[in-house]
């Protein structure tokens, strides 16, 4: 309301800008801290100077998720932050992994990242994925030797880099190993620790000792 409508209904002229403003004494209307783009309450005093009092209403506010809502007094309400809360109810929804569900209580996510590491053993049989979780295979193992890599008895080698997990090279020279029996040797040099039976045919008498076989 202009103060020149106030000074024909009779309020005291103002002498200097020092001096208080009169009230109108019509009601205040200005939307209070409480309200939303869905519902709008108004100070309900009349015209004041200074901050609105608080509001006596209650206004419905949802969760964080929107799986719930309840009712609070609008009191408690003061800045845009208070009108969601964080709900109790655990997201079902699997994450982007496919292994595991998100479990987050009142869940905004939308892309349900993975946070846990894969931890499947690589293709060296060696070292484990230390990625995140994710779908399909993993990567092959990165680490790298910078030594050579040979056969048991060293003929064969193969050299740096040699990616982790590299089978030693085949060799066609004879087993070199010691051997349980002083036959000859027909197998070749291999990385298996065992050698295989020997196969050189020897003679043998009989349980009776009747004939030699």
């Amino acid at each position: 309301t202009p103060l020149s409508k106030l000074l024909e209904l009779g309020c005291v002229d103002r002498k200097t800008c020092t001096d208080p403003i009169p009230s109108c004494g019509k009601t205040c209307g200005k939307p209070l801290p409480c309200s939303s783009h869905d519902f709008i309450h108004t100070c309900e005093n009349l015209c004041h100077e200074g901050e609105c009092g608080p509001c006596t209403r209650t206004s419905n506010i949802s969760c964080r998720c929107g799986f719930r809502t309840k009712e609070v007094p609008c009191v408690l309400i003061q800045n845009e932050g208070d009108f969601t809360f964080i709900c109790d109810k655990r997201c079902n929804k699997k994450r982007q992994c496919g292994r595991h569900k998100c479990s987050e209580i009142c869940c905004v996510d939308k892309e349900h990242k993975c946070s846990l590491i894969c931890g499947h053993k690589l293709n060296c049989g060696l070292h484990r994925c230390d990625q995140p979780c994710h779908r399909g295979n993993c990567q092959n193992c990165w680490q790298t030797s910078f030594d050579e890599l040979t056969c048991y008895c060293g003929e064969s080698v193969i050299f740096p880099p040699v990616p982790c997990g590299t089978r030693p090279p085949e060799c066609k020279k004879p087993c070199t190993r010691q051997h349980e029996c002083d036959h000859p040797v027909f197998h070749s040099c291999h990385n298996e620790e065992k050698c295989p039976p020997c196969t050189y045919l020897t003679q043998k008498w009989c349980m009776g000792k009747h004939e030699v076989r």
